[in-house]
């Protein structure tokens, strides 16, 4: 992908790293939680403790929160959650004095939780990009989301929390609740390795398609995805060509200024195409100096059209952003894509 490849794939090594980092933080908190919530009847005595519980819930919440900003590649509102935070811990203290199973106190307590999971929710739903492990995601949350909005009226109908948190173990409550948040939380782990299998498998199947140095797929991808695209053509009122572009005395160009600046060229018009052509053209670098474009036309003449304006903005220097390439020009091949016709065929007469 040229010079600027290198920084942009450190940036995605560290957003991983990060992604990570963030949820085996939250891992680690729930775990520390839960020792927590072992000495529960400890807790009469040390009321500090309870919050203690709390904030390190909350923490896994706020680290999952993080962490799903990563995997979705959403800037993480670090000001607001921090305030968030903040504001929840110090409100966990204040109502540390009211009456234990007073439902207005049971949903101050959850009140936090259920901002910090709407946190998560909200940054999965900016990603354009989702599928099937995504709402199953959102699902997972949204229950989560429920189940402590539910909480007032839960310990209402299962008979309450427990005079004291010693006594508290001892409720049908106590067994509802952790039954839930068990079962949840194991989706949610499950998720999270899900969501990050799957991108490595995104990055690996996208790094054996992509030509490194244009950023465009490379034979390989283009081949993949002719099928489909042919497909959708024959769909449509739109026929179907195929371009073959050649850099024009290529070997000249790397002789006399170097391979430095011929792989410029090549950067320098992958972009040009991708410039000129639609969204949903499959461009690739196929060769050395050879380059692929499949797109749909309206007519023959459009496409020659198309051909034409690839060839002018390259003769005028549109390529050239920085003015500091040699010149170059392209030979255009163009060819229409029967239904059922072979690629291989295609690309001989184009």
């Amino acid at each position: 992908m040229g010079r600027g490849s290198r920084p942009k794939r450190r940036w995605a090594a560290d957003r991983r790293r990060k992604q990570a980092l963030c949820w085996i933080a939250a891992s680690l908190c729930v775990l520390a939680d839960g020792l927590l919530e072992a000495m529960i009847p400890l807790m009469t005595s040390f009321p500090l403790a309870k919050v203690a519980a709390f904030t390190l819930f909350l923490l896994s919440l706020t680290f999952m929160a993080a962490g799903v900003a990563f995997q979705y590649q959403q800037r993480f509102p670090a000001k607001a959650v921090t305030a968030l935070f903040a504001g929840s811990v110090i409100l966990n203290i204040i109502i540390l004095g009211l009456e234990r199973n007073a439902p207005l106190r049971i949903f101050l307590h959850n009140s936090p939780y259920i901002a910090m999971v709407l946190v998560s929710i909200s940054l999965i739903l900016r990603s354009p990009h989702k599928n099937w492990l995504d709402y199953l995601f959102l699902t997972d949350l949204g229950l989560l989301t429920a189940h402590f909005a539910l909480r007032p009226l839960t310990a209402k109908l299962l008979g309450g929390m427990g005079a004291t948190p010693a006594q508290y173990l001892k409720t049908q409550y106590a067994a509802f609740d952790q039954t839930v948040l068990s079962v949840l939380g194991i989706g949610l782990v499950a998720l999270m390795a899900a969501t990050l299998v799957r991108d490595v498998f995104r990055r690996l199947v996208k790094t054996s398609e992509t030509d490194p140095l244009s950023g465009l797929l490379n034979r390989r991808g283009f081949v993949d995805r002719a099928k489909s695209f042919v497909a959708s053509a024959s769909a449509s009122p739109q026929q179907a060509y195929l371009i073959i572009a050649d850099i024009d005395y290529f070997k000249s160009i790397n002789d006399r200024y170097g391979h430095e600046a011929g792989d410029r060229v090549i950067k320098a018009f992958g972009n040009l195409l991708s410039e000129i052509a639609s969204e949903s053209a499959n461009i690739a670098r196929i060769g050395g100096e050879e380059f692929a474009v499949m797109f749909t036309a309206p007519s023959l003449a459009a496409a020659r059209l198309y051909c034409e304006n690839i060839r002018n903005a390259t003769a005028l220097g549109a390529a050239d952003k920085d003015r500091d390439l040699p010149r170059f020009a392209v030979s255009i091949g163009l060819a229409s894509i029967g239904a059922t016709e072979q690629l291989n065929d295609v690309m001989r007469r184009a």
